[in-house]
């Protein structure tokens, strides 16, 4: 019997499989321990590198401990680990239940409730916002009347920026709340005071209450009132003095939670020439920084490191310089249907000496899209990595505007984004003077089944077709010259300079509302749009195009 036991293969449970868990089972596997993984999602796409895969909701507790109990039958289980999930509360549940070291599952709460994280942090004196929570929409203006605007809405226990929201006045606190609550599985919303200033995003690996921190990180944030993360790039380009102390606030935080074994990932904010925590989680960080990023920078795995700690063994020796820099960066699309998703043959196959080490691809034809709120509703990320912080900035920006979101023509999700009332907070493509859209009508002519023979004529005003920086860029950074360029090679259409006497058809108004709205993907949109209308025998004018 002993001898069947001491047999036994030893192994790590890991929650997620997911993109983000991915290194942590492959660090696990390659550690000599079956990786026992855990999802919600039957197809994740970490499944295909675990040696033992369940489908199962993180939801039920008791669900996920009668699973390892199986499993250890079979196996030795040492240690319950997540990277990237916020389910940093049921690994320190399921490892108490299992007789593992874990934080406490108090701890683990605190890194998850971010209300119960801000009284951790008021009690300890760690600079953060101050705050109320609340489970009601129906707030009296008196209750927030002390913290003051500008005010950040956000669920206590989600990721992403899911939910999060900034509001300038009391008018629209009750939709924000209401809008929140969603997304919290604990039905419980915090009210904080926004803080304006740069955002750290940094990770450490604690053994017995000391903490080695692995990577600060420059956070680059957009499209207020959301807080949509475009990229991060690391090592950070602040001052020493001011990452140190952005350092220095997140380990009082650490502390002030009470994480003293496994690991953590911060958001900390450089306001007014102090830093100030806005969130800390028992875990490692998602976002591509602990599995990607990090080690493309140092050389330094973090999750081994990580997993040694939930081992209770050892890290070694935490010690690292940044060779290089690390850039993420995202693309995103506007509202629709992906059709199919152009990535340019030289992402495709990428060779030693190309910057770009990495492409995620997260959206797939059928898939609904639309401007993001919140980090999960990107559709893929770029990492590059190079000796030169520009070059690897560039590179992976270059990437990410020269990948193209196809969507499908004629969804009344693109309609409605490009011709219908605008959400004010989404930013157009480009800055172009009414006056010159106004001087033209919707479309020259009157479109027959014959204009389809050849490519579609498109009306260029001589003042888009000059390098003009007043129309600025979209939000990949493109310029009008440049995307009118990409245009060109990817839309079924000809830019003519003058609507000749002979005209049967060519775009004016519409083609440049979609370029104003959607940028290329608006662009091409239309014109594939434009194309199926005419093939149905759609009668043009009886569209209300704006």
């Amino acid at each position: 019997m002993s001898n069947k036991i001491d047999n036994k293969k030893s192994a790590i449970v890991i929650l997620g499989a997911g993109i983000m868990q991915i290194p942590a089972i492959k660090s696990a596997n390659n550690m000599g321990f079956a990786s026992i993984v855990f999802d919600g999602d039957s197809n994740a796409p970490g499944k295909d590198f675990s040696s033992y895969f369940e489908n199962i909701d993180f939801s039920d507790k008791d669900a996920l401990l009668e699973k390892c109990l199986s499993y250890n039958v079979i196996c030795n289980i040492k240690a319950v680990f997540t990277a990237g999930t916020d389910f940093s509360y049921i690994v320190a549940w399921l490892s108490e239940k299992l007789g593992l070291k874990t934080i406490s599952y108090e701890t683990a709460l605190k890194a998850t409730d971010k209300s119960l994280m801000r009284e951790a942090f008021s009690a300890a004196n760690v600079s953060s916002p101050k705050f109320i929570m609340t489970t009601s929409s129906n707030i009296d203006e008196d209750q927030v009347q002390n913290l003051g605007y500008p005010l950040v809405v956000k669920p206590v226990d989600s990721m992403g920026a899911r939910g999060a929201v900034k509001i300038d006045n009391f008018a629209h606190l009750k939709e924000a709340i209401e809008k929140a609550v969603k997304f919290s599985r604990l039905g419980k919303v915090i009210i904080e005071q926004f803080l304006q200033g740069p955002e750290f995003s940094l990770d450490a690996v604690i053994k017995d209450g000391n903490i080695h921190i692995c990577g600060v990180a420059d956070r680059h944030i957009y499209f207020p009132p959301y807080f949509v993360e475009m990229g991060h790039t690391m090592p950070s380009a602040f001052p020493k003095e001011v990452v140190d102390e952005v350092i220095s606030v997140f380990c009082d935080g650490i502390r002030a939670i009470g994480i003293d074994n496994g690991a953590a990932k911060g958001d900390i904010k450089y306001v007014d020439g102090r830093a100030i925590v806005g969130e800390i989680a028992a875990r490692l960080s998602g976002g591509y920084m602990s599995g990607w990023t990090f080690p493309y920078s140092t050389g330094f795995s973090v999750i081994d490191a990580a997993l040694k700690i939930a081992l209770d063994k050892d890290p070694g020796e935490v010690k690292y310089s940044y060779d290089n820099t690390s850039a993420e960066r995202a693309f995103i699309s506007i509202s629709g249907i992906v059709d199919s998703v152009y990535i340019p043959e030289y992402l495709k196959n990428r060779c030693s000496d190309n910057a770009v080490k990495e492409l995620f691809i997260i959206v797939n034809r059928g898939d609904k899209v639309n401007f993001p709120k919140n980090n999960v509703e990107k559709c893929g990320n770029v990492i590059a990595v190079h000796k030169e912080r520009s070059e690897a900035v560039y590179a992976a920006e270059e990437a990410c505007r020269n990948i193209i979101v196809k969507l499908k023509p004629g969804d009344e999700t693109t309609f409605n984004f490009i011709f219908g009332e605008k959400e004010k907070w989404i930013p157009d493509a480009f800055a172009f003077d009414n006056n010159i859209l106004d001087s033209m009508p919707d479309f020259y002519g009157n479109p027959e089944i014959s204009v389809l023979k050849e490519k579609i004529n498109v009306f260029l005003p001589d003042i888009f077709n000059s390098n003009n920086e007043s129309f600025g860029t979209d939000w990949h950074g493109n310029s009008l010259k440049k995307a009118i360029e990409a245009i060109e090679n990817f839309a079924n259409l000809r830019f003519i300079r003058e609507i000749p006497e002979n005209n049967k058809f060519a775009l004016g108004k519409i083609f440049w509302k979609s370029v104003t709205r959607g940028s290329i993907q608006g662009s091409i949109w239309i014109v594939e749009t434009i194309a199926d209308y005419i093939k149905n025998g759609r009668n043009l004018n009886n569209i209300k195009w704006v």
